[in-house]
């Protein structure tokens, strides 16, 4: 798109987050940047790495008789679905955290023309959202990233992605006997999960047959996330697994001087799937290690057995 947007591109598209937004981008609605009047209406554009709209729209700070077309904005990088703002309500019967949700719903055709539809609702904070707001403010954890200044930018869930943004690492029930110390997104590990040699797993498919170190406890054991699917089963998606294990020396890189630490399939423990039920798990058992429980059943496992 360039000076003349092209109306025909509004339209719905669900999202990754179950969210609608108004217009769908194609190539054949124009060119790859925009430079007209519709980039005036975004105030701040998607950050390229949390994907939030943080990031000061550039176009604003160009008077408009010098705007170029190599000073234009992607299309990808305007926000889309709705507009969100966290509200308490607070009652005699207590407080509850809520947020107001409103912009624009759909589309309505009539008499041979469309016309926007506006609508707002109420509803219960996201509860992982509203437990980094908590945690943030513990003298326990770090200030939050800069992404401008981060170079690094691994694969990983997007609620690692908000918990940085809210404390670069920290640690929580530190003054317990079990401490969980998340680390600062600049510590994360890459560890290798040795016994993935078919036919020992050949159900699982695990992205880079590896797991990213991205929390310690107390025993030397951690904690880590991996992109798995398991391929003998109806459900074939991938998820984000969440597993304990105490990683093992194997060498010493002799390019690159780093150790290499591998986890062993027989040695770990499937104990979430996803971010946000292994934080929930964790404030369940006032932050005791539930997977130590002889009662605790895995989520699932990697080796071919299941």
């Amino acid at each position: 798109m360039s000076n003349q947007e092209n109306t025909h591109a509004l339209c719905f598209e669900r999202t990754s987050l179950d969210r609608k937004r108004l217009y769908k981008p194609k190539e054949i609605y124009g060119g790859e940047v925009i430079t007209g009047w519709l980039a005036d209406l975004f105030p701040y554009v998607n950050h390229s790495v949390t994907h939030a709209p943080t990031q000061k729209n550039p176009i604003l700070d160009i008077p408009r008789a010098e705007l170029t077309v190599e000073d234009g904005i992607s299309p990808t990088v305007l926000p889309t679905g709705l507009s969100q703002a966290p509200i308490a309500l607070v009652t005699p019967k207590g407080k509850a955290d809520l947020e107001v949700v409103a912009g624009f719903i759909g589309v309505r055709q009539q008499d041979g023309y469309l016309q926007p539809e506006i609508g707002w609702a109420v509803r219960e904070q996201d509860r992982f959202l509203k437990m980094l707001t908590i945690l943030e403010q513990k003298p326990s954890m770090r200030s939050p990233i800069d992404w401008s200044e981060t170079q690094r930018q691994l694969e990983m869930p997007k609620e690692l992605i908000q918990l940085h943004s809210h404390f670069d690492g920290g640690t929580i029930f530190a003054q317990s006997e079990y401490p969980w110390h998340i680390r600062a997104l600049q510590d994360y590990t890459n560890h290798e999960l040795k016994g993935t040699d078919k036919p020992f797993t050949g159900f699982i498919d695990i992205q880079g047959d590896r797991f990213t170190r991205f929390m310690d406890i107390e025993g030397d054991r951690c904690i880590a996330y991996g992109y798995v699917r398991r391929l003998n089963s109806r459900n074939r998606l991938w998820e984000w697994w969440v597993i304990v294990g105490k990683p093992v020396w194997e060498e010493t890189d002799p390019i690159f001087g780093q150790e290499v630490w591998t986890f062993t399939t027989e040695d770990v423990k499937v104990i979430a799937k996803g971010i946000p039920q292994l934080f929930e798990r964790i404030a369940k058992a006032k932050g005791k290690y539930y997977f130590d429980d002889p009662d605790f059943q895995p989520d699932d496992s990697l080796s071919a057995s299941r």
